[in-house]
């Protein structure tokens, strides 16, 4: 059994994953910025429900210690969490962009980064990297 973070897992394939994490037997911790999906998602699963905006690091920090206080561990990560913006490039506006980037580039390195200060002395990784 391992315990596994799941970005964006309030709907879509997110909540997919969860479903078959927690099917074959894993701890699953849910993030998403919507309480009511991510609710729905944790009462017809059993994981671990915990609003954060992957774009906001201390968000991420705060959410990564709550799944290690629960779990003891994490074992892994499915950093699925993304926005989409209609339209093709030229009708991107740079408000878009930066929200783009902000969720889909910066929220996954918020998250993969977040759980190396938890990694330490659990037999993996080493302290300057995960």
């Amino acid at each position: 059994m391992s315990a596994v973070l799941v970005t964006g897992g309030g709907t879509g394939i997110g909540a997919a994953v969860a479903r078959l994490l927690r099917g074959a037997g894993d701890e699953v911790a849910i993030l998403g910025r919507r309480p009511e999906a991510l609710a729905a998602v944790a009462a017809s699963t059993g994981a671990l429900d915990v609003v954060c905006d992957v774009s906001d690091a201390g968000q991420v920090a705060r959410a990564v210690a709550v799944v290690v206080e629960r779990f003891g561990r994490l074992d892994g990560l499915v950093l699925n969490a993304g926005v989409m913006v209609p339209g093709g490039i030229s009708e991107l506006s740079l408000a878009d962009w930066d929200a783009l980037v902000s969720v889909n580039l910066t929220g996954a390195f918020y998250v993969a980064r977040a759980p190396s200060a938890h990694r330490t002395g659990s037999g993996f990784g080493r302290p300057t990297r995960w």
